[in-house]
Order: structure tokens, then C-alpha cells, then sequence
């Protein structure tokens, strides 16, 4: 009995792992490609989860958000204000009343000083320090999130500073929908008892959508990549339910709680805060995944392949990459687009983001200001060769003469000399 179960545990381990990506959805009716879709999905979210690292970097996001919370809510509470909602920090206190009361209390600690730290007593100095560290912060998630989507490049200052006030204005302005949307329903509940049974599901899923909303806009200004709304939203939405079950937890089932209260005492809000904000940013995280294995989804069989490409891989791709630039370069059409170009050929992006990183960094191609996806070429086709494009991906790295080869290096060059010289007559435009 035990060998009948190994083995059945043996026949799983092996479709998932070898089968699953093996299968042709074409062939398959349209409810088991659905299926097929759906399980790779799930298994490139708990692969890309583990190997990205989301837990080491939700610690890390804790401690920095915590460093950031005063000076982010500061600014948060101020916008809030500003567009004329007084109650701002009254609604946070509400949302939390049903939370442990050492949970409660550290929150009320947060907004007394929240509020004693206000834009007027801190000055001009003081506002433009605070406004800097809640820059800070965001520039840490953005990396986090680019982390995930494989981008290597960071936005420039300008651009960070015009997507981090799009997530600053729409952060208070969706707190207070999410605080205010169901007494507002409540209040016409009388007028439409008809609707009983609908009512109380929209009253259900009214904070899960603005939840998931606020979600969509980090998952769509966040990353240095173009995210399509779709797959944004399904990552948000599944890290807003998550982020409301574990909330139900905590609340309902009092996690952790007394014991905390017996071995912390008076200092029990501290570990229960932290541990709130470290799985609110592994939820977020678990969001992001999603909404990466959803837009990808036509190249999961070669996601998991291009974590360890060849150098001939590599280099393929860069040829390829530098002739379509080129061909866009040479036309009225757009800029190249790495996403467009991933999913019409199923190459892995974060493979694509890697070697068009390595020819941005080697001058042969930028980047477009307008759409981080896209690229145009830095210099004139008819000034590049095949030998530039194979230097650009050989060098990247550490040198031969760094590592200890300086006196093979020689030797290696007069084995590849006469191929280097035979690639230096290849121009780029005669591809």
C-alpha cells in the first residue's frame, strides 16, 4: 500500500514537473486548456514565490515601511485633508476596531504621532525630509516588484516622483471608499429590501474590490514595465481576498494573540504589528506573482528554462532583438515593444529584459521615455556589427584579466581573433 501511494506520489511529482508543461493547449477542449492554464499558473506563482524570494523580501519591505510608516501616513493624512476628508485617521481607527486591542493600540500610538508630526509643525525642511523618505520606500517596492517582473533598469527620478504621487493621491482617496462604501449602502438598504439578498453581497464585496483596486494601481505604476490591466487586477484581486481572509483571522480567531500578551506583556503590540505588515507585504507580493504568471502566460513551459540560459541562447536572442529594433528603427511604425515581441514568439520576458539590459548597458540601444517596454537603437545601423552585438553579451560579466586569466588571455585571442575579425564585417543593417 505505501509503494502504490509512492508511486502515485512519484506520477504527480512528474506531471507537474515535466507533464504539465509538456502538454499542447491546442489540443486539448477548451475547458481542459482552461485547467491546463490555470494549474501552470498556480504552479509559476508558488515556483516564481520560493525563487524570487518574496518572503526575505517582505522582512526587508517590513523593516523599510515600518523606518517610512510615520512620514508616508503624514503625507497620506495631509492629501486626505486637502481633498476634504477631515476624518481620515478617525476611519483608519474604525477600520481597525474589531483587531486585538494590542493591535489598537499600537495603531492609535501611530496616528497621535501621525498627527503631532503634521506638514505645519515639521516645517518646510522637515515636509521635504519626510517627502523624501516616503519616496524612499516606494523606490524600495518598486525594485522589489521590477524583482519580480525580471526588469533590470530603475525609472529616472522624474518619472518615480510622477507615478509615487498617482499611488499617494489614489491611496487616501480609496481608503475613504473602503471605509465609507458600506454605511453609504447601508443607508439605501431600507429603500431597496427588495434587493435583501443582493445588498448583502455587494456590502461583502465592496471593500474586496476597492481593496483590489488600490492593489491594480501598485501593480500598474510600481514595476518599470508595461502591466496589462487584466493581469493586474487578477493579482489584486487575489491579494485582496487574501489580505481580507488573513484580517478575518486575526480578528476572528485572535492568532497568536494571548500568547504574545503573556510573554511581551505591555510590548505585545509590537510583535503583532510587525507580523501584520510582514504578511500584508508577502500578500502583495503573492499578488504580484500572479499578475506576472497571468501576462506571461504564453511562455510558462520556457519561464522556468530561462532561468539558466547558454551563452549561445543569449546570444541568438541579442541578434534577434538588434534586427527587429532595427526594423522598427527604419519605419514609421512604434518604437520595438519587448512584451509585444515576448508573447508573439513565447520567449520568456524576463529572458528578453536580460539581454536587452546587456545591450542598453553596452550603448547599442535605449530605452523609450514614454514606454519602459520599447527600444530604439543608439546609433546608426550601418555603424553596427555582429562583432559589437557578440561583445555586448561575451563581456557582460567580469573580466578574463579580473579573474586570474591574464596569461591565457592571449591564447584565447588568438583562437577567436579571425572569428571576431569575420563578425567586425557583418553590419547590423544587413541583417
Amino acid at each position: 500500500m505505501k509503494k502504490k501511494a509512492g508511486e502515485i506520489g512519484d506520477t504527480i511529482k512528474t506531471f507537474l514537473s515535466q507533464g504539465l508543461w509538456e502538454l499542447e493547449p491546442t489540443s486539448l477542449t477548451k475547458a481542459r486548456a482552461a485547467g491546463l492554464k490555470f494549474l501552470r499558473v498556480c504552479m509559476l506563482v508558488i515556483k516564481g514565490f520560493k525563487e524570487d524570494k518574496c518572503p526575505i523580501h517582505a522582512s526587508a519591505l517590513t523593516f523599510i515601511s515600518v523606518m517610512a510608516l510615520v512620514p508616508f501616513l503624514v503625507i497620506l493624512f495631509a492629501i486626505a485633508k486637502g481633498l476634504g476628508f477631515e476624518r481620515a485617521s478617525e476611519m483608519l481607527l474604525e477600520k481597525t476596531a474589531g483587531m486585538p486591542d494590542a493591535f489598537q493600540q499600537a495603531i492609535t500610538n501611530i496616528i497621535t504621532t501621525v498627527e503631532s508630526a503634521s506638514a505645519g509643525a515639521l516645517g518646510s525642511i522637515g515636509t521635504i525630509l519626510f517627502l523624501w523618505i516616503a519616496i524612499k520606500m516606494l523606490s524600495n517596492i518598486e525594485e522589489t516588484f521590477n524583482m519580480v517582473w525580471g526588469v533590470k533598469t530603475s525609472r529616472t527620478l522624474i518619472d518615480k516622483i510622477r507615478n509615487y504621487i498617482v499611488i499617494m493621491v489614489a491611496a487616501p482617496i480609496l481608503m475613504i471608499v473602503a471605509t465609507s462604501g458600506q454605511p453609504v449602502i447601508m443607508g439605501f438598504a431600507s429603500r431597496l429590501e427588495w434587493m435583501g439578498p443582493l445588498l448583502k453581497i455587494g456590502l461583502q464585496l465592496v471593500p474586496v474590490f476597492t481593496m483590489a483596486i488600490a492593489f491594480s494601481i501598485v501593480y500598474l505604476f510600481l514595476p518599470n514595465t508595461k502591466v496589462n490591466f487584466s493581469a493586474a487586477f487578477t493579482g489584486a484581486f487575489i491579494a485582496a481576498l487574501l489580505s481580507i481572509a488573513f484580517q478575518y483571522g486575526i480578528i476572528k480567531l485572535g492568532v497568536g494573540v494571548s500568547k504574545y500578551n503573556k510573554i511581551y506583556g505591555a510590548l505585545a503590540a509590537i510583535p503583532i504589528f510587525l507580523f501584520w505588515v510582514q504578511m500584508s507585504w508577502m500578500i502583495l507580493l503573492m499578488g504580484a506573482e500572479v499578475a506576472f504568471s497571468v501576462q506571461n502566460a504564453g511562455t510558462y513551459a520556457r519561464e522556468r528554462l530561462a532561468v539558466t540560459p547558454s551563452a549561445r541562447a543569449r546570444l541568438c536572442l541579442a541578434v534577434a532583438l538588434m534586427k527587429k529594433i532595427t526594423d522598427k528603427f527604419e519605419s514609421p511604425e512604434p518604437p520595438f515593444d519587448t512584451i509585444a515581441y515576448g508573447i508573439e514568439n513565447r520567449i520568456p520576458i524576463r529572458l528578453i529584459n536580460d539581454v536587452i539590459h546587456t545591450l542598453a548597458q553596452a550603448g547599442l540601444v535605449a530605452e523609450s521615455a514614454e514606454n519602459p517596454s520599447c527600444y530604439t537603437l543608439l546609433r546608426n545601423p550601418l555603424n553596427i556589427t555582429a562583432r559589437d552585438i557578440t561583445d555586448a553579451i561575451l563581456d557582460d560579466g567580469t573580466a578574463p584579466t579580473a579573474l586570474g586569466l591574464a596569461a591565457d588571455f592571449p591564447m584565447f585571442g588568438k583562437i577567436t581573433d579571425p572569428c571576431f575579425q569575420t563578425l567586425e564585417k557583418q553590419v547590423l543593417k544587413n541583417f
